[in-house]
């Protein structure tokens, strides 16, 4: 997946870990992904000539369940990110829903995005509107960019 992360990231896989993103392995599973355990850093992956080159952005690169040596188990990954939502606005006002503009170039279909709300639980629902999957089937689905939105409620009573 090419992500676009916070920060520039470190090319090539292997040692290299991604400063912002997670994985774990394996989806479905008997927990739902917000109960999931075992995330660890995903792997900054090698640059590939049939993919979106890393240069396109200077705040992300392509990363990996690959471990640099052989594959890890093919299947279902559920990677996740933690960014910040404050508990208060400017305003004074106690924020009750969140706007997420984005895009990713992934080289597998990306079928689900699903927020976690409130923070530090494990309750989490599909976001609302978007389409999914946001990119096609492989094909040149890793070759550009995928815009996807979503709006989603943040408490308890909106």
């Amino acid at each position: 997946m090419h992500w676009c992360p916070c920060g520039a990231q470190p090319d090539g896989r292997g040692p290299d870990r991604d400063g912002n993103w997670e994985l774990t392995y394996l989806y479905p599973s008997t927990h739902a992904p917000c109960q999931l355990n075992g995330f660890t850093n995903a792997r900054v992956d090698t640059p590939n000539l049939n993919r979106l080159p890393n240069y396109v952005s200077s705040a992300s690169v392509w990363i990996t369940p690959f471990n640099g040596e052989t594959n890890e188990a093919s299947g279902w990954y559920v990677y996740r990110v933690s960014f910040p939502v404050p508990s208060m606005l400017s305003s004074g006002a106690v924020p009750t829903g969140l706007t997420v503009n984005c895009q990713l170039a992934s080289d597998n279909s990306t079928y689900a995005i699903l927020l976690e709300s409130p923070a530090g639980s494990t309750n989490c629902a599909r976001v609302s509107g978007q389409q999914f999957p946001v990119n096609p089937v492989p094909g040149t689905a890793f070759e550009q960019w995928w815009p996807f939105s979503f709006h989603q409620c943040i408490c308890d009573n909106c």
